[in-house]
């Protein structure tokens, strides 16, 4: 078995010594030490504590889609257009933007769910959206997620969810954050 990649966390360096030594009884391990890149995350440790972006990912993501001026707002009502777009191309754009949801920038979301719904018979104005959701990326490039430490002993989980219906489409819209003490986690 091949593994590329594993990150691992643990309450301190015995704890990761002993789990090191157990899964090298089974498979070859080599410890790269801390990371400043995983799975696309850029990542800048200090004290307790490593703030996550996707900086690189974003302007390499500009870069693809030639994208030259941010945008202050994520998504923008453009008037739809009947011209189909080439569905590949749609479907490579919504790809990244749905990775780079997910990972760490989960304020694009709403707008990229919006845009998947068109992935099968996307128009030229459903691109034009998808470029505006870059060119706010750009603008935001710089945004990161802090994950702190939590001692045990002071380990909080908090939930907050919200719902709302859109009536245009008469479909409900949840929200959920889940945070472990005050970093963001789901």
């Amino acid at each position: 078995m091949h593994v590329d990649d594993l990150l691992c966390a643990f309450p301190d360096t015995a704890t990761l010594a002993e789990w090191k030594e157990a899964l090298a009884q089974h498979l070859t391990v080599e410890d790269k030490g801390t990371p400043e890149r995983f799975l696309g995350m850029d990542m800048v440790w200090e004290e307790g504590q490593v703030q996550i972006s996707g900086k690189s990912v974003i302007i390499s993501l500009v870069d693809d889609f030639m994208i030259n001026k941010p945008a202050a707002i994520p998504y923008l009502i453009i008037e739809d257009s009947a011209e189909l777009a080439e569905v590949k191309l749609f479907q490579i754009l919504v790809g990244h933007l749905l990775f780079i949801s997910r990972m760490w920038r989960p304020n694009i979301q709403y707008a990229v769910n919006q845009l998947c719904s068109r992935a099968s018979q996307p128009r030229v104005s459903d691109v034009r959206k998808g470029c505006r959701v870059i060119a706010y990326l750009l603008g935001t490039a710089d945004e990161e997620i802090c994950l702190r430490g939590v001692e045990r002993e002071k380990v909080e989980i908090d939930i907050f969810t919200d719902a709302g219906e859109e009536k245009l489409e008469e479909k409900a819209i949840t929200g959920i954050l889940v945070l472990l003490g005050d970093s963001p986690i789901s």
